[in-house]
């Protein structure tokens, strides 16, 4: 009888320690899991930039913008983007006369605003170059010259039209693809091709961007 109870009790004890072990086991692996999901959702760089550039569509174009990067160290991330374009008026009539004008405003032009939200993927290729794609919506606000004929009295007097604009709103497609050049750990330098899909003006070119911010993370000590 003695001898059952001993081997019952030993029974036990392998049971509940062989349950305990599984479970501080499992306790180690959830840990690294949860440490490694961590890790590659670490941020990586945040950073501002800066850009100019041309649009080569039907009407050729001039385009500025600033933005807002984040990007995490898994290398997607989002992008806040504000771009301004603006291009000839479209609509110009051929007998448009500027009339006098001391400041040489020049000829009319449209007026497009894009605020975007994007998303980024990129690819480093070396310690000090990467390429990215990015893709995303844009909230349009488009300003359109309309021309209305009045009476010129000469050289010295008004232009022949009077202009009107009105902002539009729409949605549309942001695209962007580019190739990234750092400067150092708080500065780059970029050249891209953009395009935004838009029911006004669609457009397509190409520009050049300087980042500023953080754009190398501290590796730790």
């Amino acid at each position: 009888m003695k001898n059952i109870k001993f081997v019952f009790i030993a029974l036990l004890v392998c049971f509940f320690s062989g349950k305990i072990k599984a479970q501080t086991d499992s306790t180690k692996k959830d840990t690294t899991i949860t440490t490694i999901t961590k890790e590659k959702l670490r941020m990586a760089r945040l950073y501002s930039s800066f850009a100019i550039g041309a649009t080569v569509n039907n009407y050729f174009g001039s385009i500025g913008g600033i933005s807002i990067t984040y990007l995490l160290s898994n290398n997607w991330g989002l992008k806040v983007n504000m771009k301004g374009y603006s291009q000839v008026a479209k609509d110009l009539p051929a007998d448009y006369r500027n009339g006098f004008n001391p400041l040489g405003a020049g000829k009319p032009k449209d007026y497009l605003m894009a605020y975007s939200l994007a998303i980024i993927k990129e690819f480093v290729t070396s310690s000090s170059t990467r390429l990215g794609l990015e893709a995303g919506f844009s909230i349009i606000d488009y300003k359109k010259a309309r021309f209305e004929r009045q009476s010129s009295g000469g050289f010295f007097s008004a232009a022949n039209y009077k202009i009107e604009k009105k902002s539009e709103i729409s949605i549309g497609l942001h695209l962007r693809a580019k190739a990234e050049l750092k400067l150092g750990r708080r500065t780059s330098i970029e050249l891209a091709t953009i395009a935004n899909i838009n029911p006004f003006q669609s457009y397509f070119g190409g520009e050049i961007a300087l980042n500023f911010g953080m754009l190398r993370r501290k590796t730790a000590q």
